[in-house]
């Protein structure tokens, strides 16, 4: 029995007669399969989602049918169930400083048997991209007089930027009674107990964290504030 996707999802009795004419009920559900296309940001403009993020709020339409919907937050958008048949889906970028990377207009198929193509990834690539840099840094906890007191770092560019953050670095500058003595990325002093760490480019929702290995100096007193900064 073959049950086109337009059925819909629901449960279904069927009479099944066999070779002794033996008749069976046979209840058999059926899920919809309902198209999917996911409108993302594409970073490097190959027209391929490679672990990029979807982009919101991006109107489509599907024809035939006049179907209008918009991309979720993670930049999908879903169209219930379609007769079989041949569609095209249109990306409307009005009033958005969007661009296609893989065209704004593109064909899908649907089919009785389930075989159609359900699911479109389509590339858009900001005209005006901007990075969001952000930087956090805190020690937990440090003993005086101690080495090896951990320092936890952790650069972002965050979920909100529509381009690549190039060629980004850290610079740390730290107490005067804390001494680096080894971190989990290379490092250059600045001077000034000011130290730079190189984090090549970050794309959007992408983050590195490190460490820095400190000595506390046995001269700071017990209890007293040591100001760590990174910008």
């Amino acid at each position: 029995i073959i049950v086109a996707p337009s059925i819909g999802g629901d449960s279904y009795t069927f009479n099944v007669v066999d070779d002794f004419g033996c008749m069976y009920d046979t209840i058999i559900s059926i899920a919809t399969i309902e198209p999917k296309i996911t409108i993302f940001n594409d970073i490097d403009a190959n027209c391929i989602q490679n672990g990029e993020l979807g982009v919101e709020g991006v109107n489509l339409y599907v024809e035939p049918g006049n179907i209008i919907t918009n991309t979720n937050l993670d930049g999908q958008a879903y169209f219930g169930s379609l007769a079989a048949g041949s569609y095209t889906v249109t990306i409307d970028t009005t009033n958005l400083n969007w661009s296609f990377t893989c065209g704004g207009v593109q064909p899908f198929e649907i089919t009785n048997d389930g075989s159609g193509c359900f699911e479109l990834d389509l590339g858009l690539l900001s005209d005006n991209p901007c990075s969001s840099p952000n930087v956090s840094i805190y020690a937990p906890f440090l003993r005086w007089c101690f080495p090896n007191q951990k320092v936890y770092v952790q650069a972002c560019n965050e979920i909100t930027a529509t381009g690549i953050l190039s060629e980004a670095y850290v610079d740390i500058e730290l107490d005067q009674y804390l001494t680096p003595t080894g971190s989990s990325l290379p490092y250059t002093s600045l001077g000034n107990n000011t130290y730079r760490f190189n984090l090549g480019d970050l794309n959007p929702a992408q983050c590195v964290d490190f460490t820095i290995n400190t000595m506390v100096s046995c001269y700071a007193s017990l209890g007293e504030t040591l100001c760590m900064d990174a910008t």
